[in-house]
């Protein structure tokens, strides 16, 4: 076997693999795309149900985040 038939074999792998993987892509999208809608709504619902949480939790994220901030 020579390094040119080498080479090509290890880069047609490869390219199946990338082609595999771009066949696949369109599915993860959607199940990543479902389960962002299915949090953002789970989100909105528990604002809805616990307003002042939600307003002491955006306070505390939000001091946190200037703390870290500061300091970097």
């Amino acid at each position: 076997m020579t390094l040119t038939s080498k080479v090509g074999d290890c880069v047609g792998g490869a390219i199946e693999k990338i082609e595999d993987r771009a066949a696949s892509l369109p599915d993860e999208i959607d199940a990543a795309r479902k389960t962002l809608s299915d949090l953002g709504g789970r989100a909105r619902e528990t604002v809805r149900r616990h307003p002042g949480l939600a307003v002491v939790g955006a306070f505390a994220i939000g001091y946190a985040i200037a703390k870290v901030a500061r300091h970097t």
